[in-house]
């Protein structure tokens, strides 16, 4: 898959995001409504915009996924029949 599902929409700006917000609040405070204060003072905001970020981040798909399934042994025998059954999925 070369191309980006993100190319179907038009960008949409922090300013009308939050017009839009704003308009559906229906007159209650945008801030008092929407706006979480964590205990240590971090103020969350109902969204993020591209236009949050102070630096670009690039996100690149990986070429080679590492699956893996932890097996607990307790027990050599039940955990060689897992072990075996997990590796049968994989194929």
């Amino acid at each position: 898959m070369s191309q980006t599902l993100f190319n179907e929409f038009h960008e949409v700006s922090a300013k009308e995001w939050k017009q839009k917000i704003q308009f559906d609040l229906k007159g209650a405070d945008y801030n008092e409504t929407l706006i979480f204060h964590s205990k240590d003072g971090i103020s969350v905001k109902p969204f993020y915009n591209a236009e949050d970020l102070k630096d670009p981040i690039t996100i690149s798909n990986p070429t080679f996924w590492n699956i893996c399934e932890k097996i607990y042994v307790a027990s050599e025998i039940k955990s060689n029949k897992k072990a075996l059954e997990v590796l049968k999925k994989r194929s």
